[in-house]
């Protein structure tokens, strides 16, 4: 019993990356001169780090990294509480973040929500929560992941039945914007974040992380939600 391509699953996921999409246009028009990762190509940024979403320039994922995202997917299919997998059961689709993370899923969640053709074995339950950056929620003692399972329980879902992750975060606090010195300490705080996930969401597949691309650029680090891409980057 597989659910390998789920259209309803597909189309999800497409309204997601379509929001944050039409949120990086608009914040590109407040910077015409800069050109995105994206479109950079094979260009170089500051004369040493090529452009392109992946190697060599390219913004579609190489065959093994794709066949991994194919093999991701098609384990993705309605589980019961304990995780195992029943026509019955449940898909759960959820977000882990600060206040950005926050808004924008929430707005995703609502236009899924009023899909009259939406799958309703999927679960989306918004457990972003504002004030809470990266370095603070990988912290052992901090009850953001208290919160993340209340928010579970009032959705019907356990840990189990969670599968897929979109996780966007930045630092409360900026310590360096120093390139790439700021990009790498937050990579090593993301490492550390979805290794935590995975422990913790063990039927999870397909974790989402969007921030790294989809910021847009800012042009000031006085809004610390704003500094995971370089001010003013071209």
């Amino acid at each position: 019993m597989t659910f390998t391509g789920d259209i309803a699953l597909n189309a999800l996921l497409s309204k997601a990356v379509a929001i944050l999409i039409f949120a990086t246009a608009a914040g590109a028009q407040t910077c015409p001169s800069c050109v995105p990762l994206s479109d950079l190509g094979p260009g170089l940024y500051l004369g040493q780090h090529q452009g392109g979403l992946y190697p060599a320039g390219q913004n579609t994922p190489p065959p093994a990294h794709q066949a991994a995202i194919d093999a991701a997917s098609g384990m993705i299919r309605p589980l019961d509480a304990s995780g195992r997998p029943t026509l019955d059961g449940l898909i759960g689709f959820i977000t882990i973040g600060m206040s950005n993370a926050t808004m924008e899923f929430g707005a995703t969640e609502a236009l899924v929500d009023a899909d009259s053709a939406r799958n309703a074995r999927v679960v989306i339950v918004n457990t972003a929560l504002g004030s809470h950056p990266i370095e603070l929620i990988n912290m052992p003692t901090e009850d953001y992941w208290t919160l993340l399972d209340a928010r579970l329980a009032a959705a019907g879902l356990t840990r189990s039945q969670v599968q897929v992750l979109w996780i966007k975060q930045a630092f409360g606090t900026v310590s360096t914007t120093t390139f790439p010195d700021h990009a790498v300490a937050l990579k090593e705080q993301y490492v550390l974040l979805i290794n935590h996930a995975k422990q913790r969401f063990r039927t999870c597949g397909w974790p989402i992380c969007p921030a790294a691309y989809t910021e847009g650029i800012a042009r000031t680090l006085s809004v610390p939600n704003h500094s995971v891409m370089r001010p003013g980057s071209r």
